[in-house]
C-alpha cells in the first residue's frame, strides 16, 4: 500500500467500512509511515470530535422565519432579468471592442499588410457595424469599473 491509497481510505478505516485485509494493510502502512500516521491522527481527532457533538433541536419558529424572509426577498421579474441581460450584452460588446483594439495595437503591421482588420472571433470587422448604435448601451456614460445597477438599466431603456 502506498501513501495515496492509505490517505484515500483513512475515513473508511475510521468508520469501520473496510474489509479486514485492507484494514491490516492500512495498519501496517501506518506503523511504518510517519506522514500517514500524522494524517491518520488528524482524521481520528476530527472523527472523535464529530461523534462527540450532539445535535440540538432548531429553535421554535426558525424555519417559519426563514420561509418568511425568502418570500419577502423580492424576486426579480422578467423585466429586471431582461434589463440585466441587456446590460451584460453591452458589457460583452465593450469587452469585444477592447480585445479588438488591443489586438490591433499589438500587431499593427500584420493588419496593415492584410489591409483588413479581423475582430476577436477572426471575422472581418466593418465600420458600419462598429458605428451603428447599440440599443442595449446606456444613454449616459458610467464608470466602466462599476457594473450597471438595475435602476441605471431601467433609466437607459
Amino acid at each position: 500500500m502506498n501513501c495515496f491509497q492509505c490517505e484515500r481510505n483513512l475515513s473508511a478505516y475510521l468508520d469501520d467500512e473496510l474489509p479486514m485485509d485492507e484494514r491490516l494493510e492500512i495498519e501496517t502502512h501506518l506503523d511504518g509511515c510517519e506522514t500517514c500516521r500524522t494524517e491518520f491522527e488528524s482524521h481520528q481527532k476530527a472523527w472523535e470530535a464529530a461523534h462527540q457533538s450532539t445535535a440540538e433541536a432548531a429553535p421554535e419558529g426558525l424555519w417559519q422565519g426563514i420561509e418568511n424572509q425568502m418570500d419577502d426577498g423580492g424576486r426579480a421579474d422578467v423585466e429586471d432579468l431582461t434589463l440585466m441581460v441587456k446590460g451584460l450584452a453591452a458589457e460583452i460588446g465593450d469587452l469585444r471592442r477592447t480585445v479588438d483594439d488591443l489586438r490591433t495595437m499589438m500587431q499593427p503591421a500584420q493588419w496593415a499588410e492584410a489591409g483588413t482588420h479581423t475582430d476577436a472571433y477572426g471575422r472581418e470587422a466593418t465600420e458600419d457595424i462598429r458605428v451603428r448604435t447599440n440599443p442595449f448601451r446606456a444613454v449616459h456614460p458610467r464608470d466602466a469599473r462599476q457594473p450597471a445597477s438595475i435602476e441605471q438599466l431601467r433609466q437607459s431603456s
